[in-house]
């Protein structure tokens, strides 16, 4: 898979994976409509930072929290969550995903709050 951000999200109900942490800026930018999609994403980073997203798997094994709470908007209540914030190497992120008997889907995001298939 290619990844031209330096940053991407992977959220999925399982999977193992190694990574790096990336560093985050505490830098306050002014959010304009140019810009909105990085700035949303950024948030959605902060938030699944401080669940520890960017040192190992993130797992939300309830039904996900509403409002301020939660740290993605709209998550689905029918759906486990686990999330992984990993550096990108020279471009390439690579992840496995085992064989198992339930659905299991995969979202790469990048920075810039763009999905990559």
């Amino acid at each position: 898979m290619n990844i031209n951000a330096n940053l991407v999200t992977i959220a999925i109900a399982f999977f193992s994976l190694s990574f790096t942490s990336p560093s985050f800026s505490a830098e306050t930018i002014k959010v304009t409509e140019e810009n909105y999609a990085h700035a949303e994403t950024a948030r959605n980073f902060r938030n699944w930072v401080k669940l520890g997203a960017n040192k190992q798997v993130a797992h939300i094994k309830q039904l996900p929290p509403r409002g301020k709470a939660a740290p993605t908007v709209q998550m689905n209540d029918d759906t486990l969550y686990s999330v992984v914030i990993t550096e990108a190497i020279d471009g390439h992120v690579t992840f496995s995903i085992p064989d198992v008997d339930v659905y299991i889907a995969v979202q790469v995001v990048t920075e810039g709050g763009h999905g990559q298939n």
